[in-house]
C-alpha cells in the first residue's frame, strides 16, 4: 500500500510512525492534536502554504519510508544553507570571540525524553567539529551518538521559525519537535 494525498495524517502516522520525522522536515507539527485527527496531508501541505512541487518531494519521501527504504546513513551533521546563514548571523547579532560556534548537545528532557540545546561556546577537548557554511560547529562525544547522521535547518513558517533537526537516530518525537526519543 502506497501512502496518497487523501489519507490522513493521523493514520499515516499511527501505521507508518517513521514518517513522523519526514513530516516534520516539511514543516508539519501538530502531531497528537485535534487538527491532526482530521487532516489530510494535502490539507496540511496547503494550510502550512507547501507549494505543489514540495508536497510532491514529501510523498516520495513518505512513500520511500513507509516502504523500508531509507537512505545510507552518513556521518556527522550536515546543515542547510538557511541554517549556516541563520547561525551566522546570531553570532554576528551576539558579538562572539574569535573560534566561538555552535554548540549542539542532546540533554535529558523534553516530553519524548531528550531535547536537542542549541548555545554559542567555544571548542572543548574531545568535541566533534563541522563546519556549516563557514560557521564552526562543535558537538561532544556523547551528544555525536544520538546526533550522527542529522540534518539541521532552519524554517521560517506562518506557525513558528527556529531551527529544527531531521534525526534518523529518532525513535519517537514530540510534536513541538524539539524532543526525541
Amino acid at each position: 500500500m502506497t501512502i496518497e494525498q487523501t489519507m490522513l495524517v493521523s493514520d499515516v502516522i499511527t501505521k507508518w510512525p517513521q514518517t513522523v520525522q519526514i513530516m516534520e522536515k516539511f514543516g508539519f507539527q501538530c502531531f497528537g492534536c485535534g487538527a491532526s485527527q482530521f487532516e489530510t496531508i494535502e490539507q496540511g501541505a496547503q494550510g502550512h502554504g507547501m507549494p505543489p512541487e514540495q508536497l510532491e518531494e514529501l510523498m516520495k519521501e513518505l512513500n520511500e519510508a513507509a516502504a523500508g527504504k531509507e537512505a545510507p546513513k552518513k556521518e556527522g551533521v550536515d546543515f542547510t544553507e538557511n541554517a549556516g546563514k541563520q547561525i551566522s548571523t546570531l553570532l554576528e547579532k551576539s558579538g562572539a570571540e574569535e573560534g566561538t560556534g555552535l554548540r549542539i548537545k542532546v540533554s535529558p528532557g523534553g516530553c519524548a525524553g531528550l531535547s536537542y540545546d542549541f548555545s554559542f561556546d567555544k571548542k572543548n577537548e574531545g568535541d566533534k567539529e563541522f563546519a556549516a557554511h563557514d560557521v564552526k560547529i562543535y558537538v561532544d562525544t556523547e551528544s555525536m551518538e544520538f546526533l550522527n547522521g542529522s540534518k539541521v535547518d532552519y524554517v521560517e513558517t506562518l506557525q513558528k521559525s527556529g531551527f529544527t533537526v531531521d534525526n534518523p537516530n529518532a525513535t519517537s518525537t514530540c510534536g513541538c519537535g524539539s524532543s526525541f526519543g
